[in-house]
């Protein structure tokens, strides 16, 4: 699963979907450890995902297409 933010890269920029993601791709070092977390674990059966950040709360819903979306 891709990083659930890339604020300083716009949507046009990420990978394709499936396509494998380096760090560099995600603006860290080639030497960085990313951390993949597979979708149907996070939601286990739901399709929204309540997510606690820096105070605020944000909900990720999973959409009828399989999409992922993000809101505060």
């Amino acid at each position: 699963m891709q990083e659930l933010s890339r604020e300083s890269h716009p949507v046009a920029d990420c990978p394709s979907a499936g396509a494998a993601i380096s760090p560099a791709d995600l603006g860290g070092s080639a030497d960085a450890t990313l951390h993949t977390v597979d979708s149907e674990a996070l939601f286990r059966g739901g399709r929204v995902l309540h997510i606690q950040h820096e105070g605020a709360l944000y909900q990720l819903r999973l959409t009828k297409l399989g999409k992922l979306i993000l809101t505060k």
